[in-house]
């Protein structure tokens, strides 16, 4: 499947430089809401050579500028930890990848001890999976979740 990409809360746009370099990427759209990342990431696309493969937009992962089904992938690497509403956030990448397109979540999460904090972190994802099984429901030929805790040892 061919065309763009968006990359949510691209801060300095690592992410979004992986994906551009795909084979099967056309474009990346690095989107973030913090204005000065975003010059960053502009400069880095410059000296990466991935000007022309990159654009970057001011934008709240909440609230997703885009049409519906204008991309064949959203990632997000590291920035659903800064989500303010994870389920509505993941409702917004999935309402704008296209049928059949994949949405790509890279996050690491603490989770010790059965505190509230747990309970919660744990429920919001579960919550956030019916969400995207619901929208790609007869599209996904499967759903993966990897749930490896993290310790000191």
């Amino acid at each position: 499947m061919n065309g763009a990409a968006l990359d949510v809360a691209c801060g300095t746009g690592d992410f979004a430089f992986d994906v551009a370099r795909k084979p099967n990427v056309e474009h990346v759209v690095g989107l973030d809401f913090v204005p000065e990342m975003l010059t960053l990431a502009k400069g880095k696309a410059a000296r990466q050579g991935l000007g022309a493969h990159t654009t970057f937009a001011v934008g709240d992962a909440h609230a997703l500028p885009f049409v519906d089904d204008s991309f064949v992938c959203v990632t997000v690497g590291f920035g659903v930890r800064n989500f303010i509403d994870v389920p509505r956030a993941l409702s917004e990448m999935a309402r704008v990848v296209q049928p059949g397109g994949r949405v790509v979540v890279l996050e690491i999460v603490r989770m010790e001890g059965r505190g509230p904090h747990n309970r919660l972190c744990r429920g919001a994802f579960k919550g956030s999976r019916r969400c995207l099984a619901r929208r790609w429901q007869g599209t996904a030929r499967h759903t993966r979740t990897c749930r490896s805790p993290l310790t000191s040892s």
